[in-house]
């Protein structure tokens, strides 16, 4: 916290925060905690080490059962949230990042929809925010060819609020 601000880091920076079940669960919870604490007024959702979150640990899929069961990202939140972009910000990372009420996107930060080039499909609501924020034609760009955004490009569609320096 700092003041009326509540923070949750995904901090598994190895990795490039990847999600895993376990994870998604614990941040889960951390939203819940500041959503009910009337001192946080607004959150602000991060990742640990330069990289936001690089979507889901496809390792631990193929390792046991994937059951997702908070599905995090179909959630509305009761509290204004802001996602601080950086590094990758892709996949169920960009879902989180959709979730927000604002996103603040760093100038290196590359984001996209790029499981969709291995056919892993957008589960977590992205598919319903996403043409909500930039409009269906660019939506459809970014879910059916897969492609890397940056950062400037996601600003001027609309998908960023804001466009700052990297370490911002």
């Amino acid at each position: 916290m700092i003041g009326s601000i509540g923070l949750v880091g995904i901090n598994r920076p190895s990795v490039q925060n990847c999600l895993t079940d376990d994870l998604t669960l614990r941040l889960f919870s951390e939203i819940e905690r500041l959503e009910e604490d009337p001192s946080v007024l607004v959150g602000v959702l991060h990742g640990v080490g330069g990289t936001f979150c690089a979507g889901y640990d496809l390792h631990t899929i193929s390792q046991k059962t994937f059951s997702r069961g908070s599905r995090l990202t179909r959630r509305i939140l009761r509290k204004p949230f802001v996602c601080a972009m950086n590094g990758y910000c892709v996949g169920n990372g960009l879902e989180l990042a959709l979730m927000c009420d604002l996103r603040v996107i760093e100038d290196s930060c590359i984001i996209g929809f790029l499981n969709r080039r291995f056919g892993v499909p957008i589960v977590d609501g992205g598919t319903a925010r996403l043409p909500a924020m930039v409009g269906l034609s660019r939506a459809l760009d970014l879910v059916l060819t897969g492609r890397q955004v940056t950062a400037k490009e996601a600003f001027e569609m609309g998908l960023a609020s804001r466009l700052v320096g990297n370490g911002t």
